[in-house]
């Protein structure tokens, strides 16, 4: 049995009853007609709206030649649906439930777009996305040089192929072409290329190789065999092979930022800060991806300080392979669509002007959590569990939902919140969800309890607001010269503590914590945790015999990559009571052991 750490609501929050966009209803006989902007009609069950997305590259009216994939997800069930859509072509949802949604574009070599969209009447609702090049992708040409027209043909295929991340398709068309021309260095690049995807990296440095002698002068040639290289950990060669790509171009960011990483491996700090300081001046040529590019220099920046703080703290820096950091380019676009990106990925938008008073908003937020603390004491509710597996695409392939009874116990002495945790099937459901246990549910909130705020670094980023209401953003990273007791993994008896960052949004009014979002600071392999994403909703809560209001968790979801899967989970808390202040709002414990012991389901220390 595996056991899972996440951090749960106390709460309810109703799902919302809605149709999964893409699939029609019932009543799809006397389905409405609609016309689309270009005069395409569409055909919709009553009572639902058609969605029409116009995909542009990198400026209207310049269409994606390319084919992208598209995703609605419905914001209040999380049901989603995603189309593949032609080069050219629009994507189009029809039957789709009204409500809000959150769209997202996706192509090979772009970003990845999203935005929210609401469907508040039965009608046709058209979106413009434009999508920005990612500054660090290959550019995927077509092949130049002599060659037979035939192998020209079978080129520019499976160049066509490529871009549309159909790899297996596009080899079929190199291998005639490479056949007939094996001294093209463009086709040596594009079979380097394609083997790189599949993760072939023998081949794909053979192949690059090949193609550096061919044409030594081919920038991104000598990018991909450097991360090639990185791949298979062989950083002297990757060093020689962006060395030689930065004397090509001095003035191109990505070679500088790639030798910086490649730095960071061997833990030479001040060489690999200089290189990525240089990749963050010379982003600024990139005009619209100018931003993209400086944001992933400077998140390189952040990762080197951090390991060097480390390093000479004396503590053990895990340096991870070339492929896992978010900071490191990547060279095709990951379609990572079925989790919200990561926290450091997004750039909040902030007043203007507007400084943030960093120690009044940890003091305030601190009380709040201890008010918490103090006034919850003992609480009992009936849970539910909605989980979720998912393909390679995001898609769902399993969904089930589990109902418990839930007792939780809270108490705090200096230095220390303790959690005590009980849970008892109410019906026979034979084990838990792809034999993943989970507990913890009092909240992310407890990381700004005053007895805890010393295991993090804070930043108060200034002021935002959340749903309408002013909010200070504070971010916030596991300190490593500290020990960590707010989340961890156990895998039979071994126990994996899992370092966090996040943001929350606190009200400016009240210092109430309004929202957070927080991931894992590093994949861990030897787990086999790659991503991790928790989104943890707050509002207040009455309790009329009390008469008091407490600021609980109301909605709370989980994203993560384990074991070589993906897993979305979500938790809702229904006949909410407190119990130690009023026996007669009591329920008693279910007849089930606690959390707290060596066979726990999954601990949430909180020290």
């Amino acid at each position: 049995m595996l056991w899972l750490t996440v951090l749960v609501s106390l709460v309810s929050m109703p799902l919302l009853a809605q149709v999964p966009p893409g699939m029609m209803t019932q009543g799809e006989i006397d389905a409405n007609t609609y016309r689309s902007g270009t005069g395409n009609l569409y055909e919709s069950a009553p009572n639902t709206a058609v969605v029409i997305v116009h995909a542009f590259a990198d400026e209207k009216p310049v269409r994606l030649d390319r084919s992208a994939r598209a995703d609605l997800t419905n914001v209040g069930n999380h049901l989603g649906v995603a189309i593949i859509v032609p080069a050219h072509e629009d994507a189009v949802f029809t039957s789709t439930a009204l409500g809000k949604y959150i769209l997202s574009i996706s192509a090979v070599g772009y970003l990845t777009e999203r935005q929210e969209i609401s469907l508040a009447a039965p009608d046709r609702n058209e979106f413009d996305i434009v999508l920005r090049r990612d500054p660090s992708a290959a550019v995927l040409n077509q092949a130049s040089g002599d060659m037979p027209k035939k192998a020209r043909k079978e080129a520019d295929h499976a160049v066509s192929l490529l871009k549309s991340g159909r790899t297996a398709d596009a080899r079929k068309h190199l291998e005639v072409a490479y056949e007939l021309a094996p001294s093209n260095a463009d086709l040596n690049f594009l079979f380097g290329y394609l083997n790189f995807e599949k993760k072939d990296y023998g081949q794909a440095e053979s192949y690059l190789h090949t193609a550096a002698s061919l044409n030594p002068r081919s920038l991104q040639t000598l990018c991909l065999l450097g991360r090639t290289n990185l791949e298979q950990r062989n950083y002297p060669a990757a060093q020689s092979a962006f060395s030689q790509a930065i004397l090509v171009d001095p003035e191109d960011w990505l070679p500088h930022q790639l030798l910086a990483y490649t730095y960071l491996q061997e833990k030479e700090y001040n060489k690999a800060k200089d290189e990525a300081l240089i990749a963050v001046t010379k982003s600024g040529r990139y005009g619209k991806n100018a931003s993209a590019a400086g944001d992933q220099a400077r998140a390189l920046i952040e990762k080197i300080e951090e390991s060097k703080r480390a390093s000479e703290a004396g503590a053990i820096v895990p340096v991870a392979p070339a492929a896992i950091p978010t900071v490191d380019p990547k060279i095709v676009l990951s379609m990572q669509t079925w989790r919200p990106p990561d926290i450091d990925d997004v750039k909040p938008i902030l007043e203007p002007g507007i400084s943030c008073p960093s120690a009044q908003v940890l003091e305030g937020a601190g009380q709040r959590v201890q008010e918490f603390v103090q006034d919850v004491a003992n609480f009992s509710a009936e849970e539910v569990l909605f989980h979720k597996s998912l393909d390679e695409a995001g898609l769902a392939k399993d969904a089930e939902t589990r109902k418990y009874d839930y007792v939780a116990a809270i108490s705090s002495q200096r230095g220390s919140v303790f959690i005590e945790e009980y849970h008892k099937d109410r019906v026979p459901q034979g084990g838990t969800p792809d034999g993943i246990g989970s507990t913890g549910f009092v909240g992310l909130a407890l990381l700004f309890h005053p007895e805890m705020q010393d295991q993090f670094d804070f930043d108060c980023e200034g002021q935002g607001e959340w749903r309408g209401q002013p909010s200070w953003l504070v971010h916030f990273i596991q300190r490593h010269d500290r020990p960590n007791h707010m989340q961890s993994f156990s895998v039979g008896e071994k126990l994996y503590r899992i370092d966090l960052k996040g943001r929350a949004w606190i009200s400016t009014d009240t210092f109430q914590i309004v929202h957070i979002e927080a991931d894992v600071i590093h994949p861990v392999r030897e787990l086999g945790l790659l991503s991790e994403h928790q989104v943890v909703q707050y509002g207040p809560v009455p309790f009329a015999k009390k008469n008091v209001t407490l600021w609980l968790p109301k909605n709370v979801e989980i994203y993560f990559d384990f074991g070589k899967r993906r897993y979305y989970r979500q938790y809702n808390f229904d006949d909410y009571m407190l119990f130690g202040v009023d026996v007669s709002e009591s329920r008693k414990l279910p007849a089930a052991a606690p959390t707290s012991g060596p066979n726990a389901d999954h601990q949430e220390d909180r020290k």
